[in-house]
This record gives C-alpha cells, structure tokens and sequence, in this order.
C-alpha cells in the first residue's frame, strides 16, 4: 500500500508541474477558453489520480484527488471545484464499493471547507505560507466519514 500512495504522490508532483506552465501570467483570467481549458486540464488531473490509487481493503481507495479540486476551488471558487470534481464523483461512484459513500461526501466537505477559507488565505505564491494549517482544516474533512458509526457503509 505505501508504494501505491508513492507513485499517487508522485504522480501529484508530476502532474503540478505540468500543470503549473499553464499560469502564464498573474492574476491569471478566470474566463474564456484557455480557463475552461484549464479547468479541464485540472479535471483529467484529478482523473489520473484516481487510477492509481492504494487500495487497503477492496472498495476504499486511498488517493490525491482532493488537492487539485482544493486548488481550483481556492483560487477560481466553489463552482469550479465542483465542476473539477465531478468527472472524479462519477467515476467514483461508477467503481462503487464500500468507500463510495466515504468517498462523495469527502470531496464535497474539501470543496466546502476550501470555499469558506478561500476568502481568509491567499490562494497561491509565497504569502501561503504563512497559512499553512488551513491545509490540516481543507484536508481533515477527507475520509471523516469512514470514522463515523457504521464506517465505510453509513447509508446503506
């Protein structure tokens, strides 16, 4: 299982940089086809994460898919995110298990965590740094729902 989180982790590595030459500029546009490009550029991203997960028990899957979707949705706002995220819900759910009910309700408390601090926290470059703990608060509600009464099946 570790090797698989690895080569998930460097594959967010990879991916990041590939990713990063599509900032040519600062503040970048958020409209038009070159963001719409983006944002679908970030979606395959949070697709690929997805194939190559390590997988614990069958149907839990452990991967980085919620920090492209924490990305988009601090920098370009909550429907972005939503809409990064919805390729990776639908085939989350296409591979179904018993993480799926984990899994949905995850990503959706990044997004809405991400939402509400996106007005508190720059979203990239050096001023981040100093705001590093709302990384443990974007990221802590990821997999919650596998801790609750019932784990991994809490609606069936």
């Amino acid at each position: 299982m570790l090797r698989e989180l690895f080569f998930n982790f460097c594959l967010l590595i990879s991916v990041h940089s590939v990713l990063r030459f599509t900032f040519r500029s600062w503040p970048t546009s958020r409209s038009g086809p070159v963001s719409m490009a983006r944002l679908a550029a970030f979606a395959a991203a949070t697709l690929l994460l997805l194939l190559f997960p390590a997988q614990p028990t069958p149907g839990i899957v452990l991967d980085a898919r919620a920090v492209p979707v924490a990305f988009v949705t601090l920098q370009f706002g909550p429907l972005p995110g939503l809409l990064v995220a919805l390729p990776a819900l639908a085939y989350r759910i296409w591979l179904g298990g018993a993480g799926v009910y984990a899994a949905v309700p995850s990503l959706l408390a990044v997004i809405g965590v991400t939402a509400l601090l996106r007005r508190r926290i720059p979203a990239v470059g050096p001023l981040f740094w100093p705001h590093w703990p709302s990384l443990i608060l974007m990221f802590g509600a990821n997999g919650l729902p596998l801790l609750l009464p019932g784990g991994s099946s809490i609606w069936t």
